[in-house]
């Protein structure tokens, strides 16, 4: 059996560590406000005395006082070489400095005990010994600092960007680099540039990881935190293995179908947010196959010729080098992504791969995974946790100095307390709760979901994972449980002229996955393997979030999750009070940053008409609500379940059924399409084309294939920049996706579809009747 050594170039992070700079990961701008500024950062030895300081300007004169600083503060000791912190500067001067919309402000982070030196100094974001520093790493053009503008006070000015779905050896391309180029574009422009990104889940796959990367991973885990977790139910070491893992997610109850190398010990999750975020820990050479599998062929053979024996690359050696290509053309997106993410307020939420694929998915699930299965338990608690110190933290800056102060006697105890876990997992997973009826709800835990008031809007960021209801112990989930939906979407006195709203999952998605592909999957397949996270997968729970919605008025809605990007307009009638109160929906979705496959780009291409729309009426209770003609004659249907919800039948727009009595509700669905020319939307034409009729054929399918196909849904790796503007008293919103329709390497992502959408709410007397 023979083995090919590609290279032995891969050099472990524990020798390398001493010459890397201070600051591994970020700063990552968090929340920024009139009144505060957050910024999260990692280093490699501990820090004292640091403090953010917040400019009047990205190029400050050296002796300019700060508008804001925060107090002085220490970090968190996860592991012997990884300390982290949370910076909010809030204290200015007196009376208090508030930030202005349209002014670029400039930050710094001061490190008392390195001697106060800030960002741009040698060392901190370059190795130790250089005699300048290197603040370009995370600077725009001739800015001495990273920089951000506030949100616009009114809503005609806001300026947003959002995606999701990041998988290093996932997709052609970085979505986020997208939002580098925009930065890059625009950075010195106060009015246009970005002002807050949206990610919408997904910022990790902790459940499909490429060998290499794993590989990666756990050579950074024995780095970073000095001591290596003891894992409950002590599972057999060679189920712990770089592409060995499938067995043991598998017996611990996980769905994925990828998880050969699925991320199982806090010290992996952590690692993996390092690695996604910056490019300082990654080696100059990723591993190659006979370094993670050196017990393993590269070749077999197939047969024997007359040249002699044909030998052929093994499943397994192909694979893992696809896998690593994927992974070097990632690294080489880093250096832009950690840039972007410094230089603009991000706001996250979760989905299901931050911990593995379809956590929660079902209720009786949820019971085994809290109550009976330790190791199941242990991995949802490592991926809450890093969930917790790498995203949430900066969601929320005061609410999880407990989750870092127990990760943090964890380390202390170099793993080996079980009440040190204990504690960990008190403090992050929810609790399951069962009544009288059967129905299944998650409750307790810490809150993930968040609001936060901007001058000219709100924000509601959804948690659809911990606080879900179940009906049955195998049945779809309500993705924010009935008790829980008024918590998280609570009503204000005064409503904000614009509510953005998130949402893992979106609320209005695909009518063909949602509608006829799960369905028929639940039947041919297996009620099990068929994806129900999805709004509609609850009518009953999608109908009472819209009804929640309504006072809100004017709702945007950003979402990730499907690996495709599109936009929808909702008009929605509420009349459930007896009077009617109609409200505009716009859902958004940018998918995936980096998860492009042949689905995704069939979905995009083939079954979405190009004025693809849908209106509903509902009930309160089931009826004879609905008449048809059905050869010319009039058949009373029966509308079923609670909510009763009728789709109704439309010849072009016009309905060719009678609604027999008034719905309690409506609501018109409409996907955008981008009706632009080809030369609008900067693609180009034709060009010459073949002589013969054949070719001329085969070269306009391909042409319309890779440029007209992706009007109104992009399959591509993608991401969503948005504006919205007021024309004449109709505000309308802009979506643009951004994508590289050629290979990567030669093509930049560009807005090539864009979507106009108006954002008015709807006449009351235009509902659907």
């Amino acid at each position: 059996m023979g083995t090919t050594v590609e290279r032995a170039g891969f050099s472990s992070l524990a020798l390398r560590l001493a010459t890397l700079p201070l600051v591994i990961c970020g700063p990552i701008l968090r929340r920024t406000e009139e009144d505060k500024v957050s910024v999260w950062i990692a280093f490699r030895r501990a820090v004292s005395d640091i403090q953010l300081r917040i400019y009047d300007s990205p190029n400050p004169d050296p002796q300019a006082t700060p508008l804001l600083v925060s107090a002085r503060t220490e970090t968190f000791a996860l592991g012997d070489n990884l300390f982290v912190a949370l910076v909010t500067a809030d204290q200015g001067t007196t009376p208090v400095i508030r930030l202005s919309p349209q002014q670029i402000y400039g930050y710094d982070v001061i490190l008392g005990s390195e001697g106060d030196v800030g960002l741009g100094d040698p060392g901190i974001l370059n190795a130790p010994g250089n005699v300048d520093g290197e603040i370009g790493r995370i600077a725009y053009g001739t800015y001495a600092l990273p920089s951000f503008v506030i949100p616009a006070s009114t809503v005609a000015g806001l300026k947003l960007v959002h995606g999701s779905c990041r998988m290093p050896h996932g997709g052609k391309t970085d979505g986020l680099r997208a939002l580098d180029s925009i930065l890059n574009g625009l950075h010195a422009d106060p009015v246009n540039r970005p002002q807050q990104l949206f990610l919408t889940g997904d910022q990790i796959y902790a459940d499909d990881v490429a060998d290499p990367l794993l590989h990666m991973l756990i050579d950074a885990e024995s780095a970073l935190l000095g001591w290596l977790e003891p894992l409950p139910g002590n599972p057999p070491a060679d189920g712990l293995r770089v592409g060995h893992r499938s067995q043991t997610v598998r017996d611990a109850g996980f769905t994925t179908t990828a998880g050969k190398s699925h991320l199982i010990r806090l010290g992996e999750y952590y690692a993996m947010y390092l690695m996604v975020w910056s490019d300082v820990l990654w080696p100059d050479d990723p591993p190659g196959f006979a370094e993670v599998h050196p017990d393993l062929p590269t070749h077999e053979v197939r047969g024997v010729a007359r040249a002699g024996t044909i030998r052929v690359e093994t499943k397994k050696y192909a694979g893992f080098n696809r896998e690593r290509s994927r992974i070097v053309e990632f690294r080489r997106s880093l250096g832009f992504a950690r840039k972007a993410l410094a230089n603009i307020a991000s706001y996250m939420v979760f989905d299901d791969h931050e911990v593995t694929d379809d956590w929660f998915l079902e209720g009786g699930w949820s019971q085994r995974v809290i109550a009976a299965e330790p190791l199941t338990r242990r991995i949802v608690q490592n991926g809450l946790s890093a969930f917790g110190v790498f995203q949430a933290w900066g969601n929320l800056p005061t609410e999880f100095g407990g989750l870092l102060q127990r990760l943090a006697t964890v380390h202390s105890g170099r793993g080996l307390r079980v009440p040190d876990w204990a504690a960990v997992g008190a403090g992050v997973l929810p609790v399951v709760a069962t009544d009288t009826a059967g129905r299944i709800e998650l409750t307790g835990g810490p809150r993930w979901n968040y609001v936060i008031e901007f001058e000219a809007h709100r924000l509601i960021a959804l948690d659809t994972r911990t606080r879900r209801s179940f009906a049955r112990a195998n049945g779809p989930p309500c993705l924010v449980g009935g008790v829980d939906l008024a918590t998280q979407i609570p009503l204000p006195g005064s409503v904000k002229e614009l509510t953005v709203l998130v949402s893992g999952a979106p609320v209005v998605g695909h009518p063909l996955l949602e509608e006829v592909v799960q369905p028929i999957t639940r039947v041919v397949k297996d009620p099990g393997y068929a994806d129900y996270e999805f709004w509609t997968g609850r009518r009953d729970c999608f109908e009472a979030l819209l009804d929640r919605l309504t006072p809100l008025r004017r709702v945007l809605m950003l979402s990730g999750d499907v690996h495709y990007g599109f936009s929808v307009a909702v008009h929605y009638w509420n009349k459930r009070t007896g009077t009617t109160l109609p409200a505009v929906f716009v859902q958004l979705c940018s998918s995936a940053l980096s998860n492009e496959d042949g689905k995704t780009n069939l979905i995009a291409n083939k079954f979405l008409k190009p004025d693809m729309r849908a209106e509903f009426v509902g009930w309160n209770t089931p009826g004879r609500h609905v008449t048809m003609v059905l050869e010319g004659v009039p058949v009373v249907i029966w509308v079923s379940g609670k909510p009763a919800v009728h789709q109704r039948m439309l010849s072009g727009t016009l309905p060719v059924d009678q609604i027999r009595d008034p719905g309690d509700w409506s609501y018109r669905v409409l996907f955008e399409r981008d009706g632009r020319t080809a030369s609008q939307r900067g693609v180009p034409g034709f060009g010459s084309l073949p002589v013969q009729p054949q070719e001329r054929l085969g070269y306009q399918h391909r042409w319309r294939q890779k440029w007209e196909a992706h009007r109104t849904v992009v399959g591509r790796d993608n991401f969503g920049a948005i504006f919205i503007e007021d024309f004449d008293g109709t505000m309308k919103v802009f979506h643009e996706l951004w994508y590289a329709p050629e290979n990567p390497a030669t093509s930049l992502l560009l807005p090539y579809t864009r979507h106009a959408i108006e954002l008015d709410v709807p006449p009351v007397n235009g509902a659907p009747s």
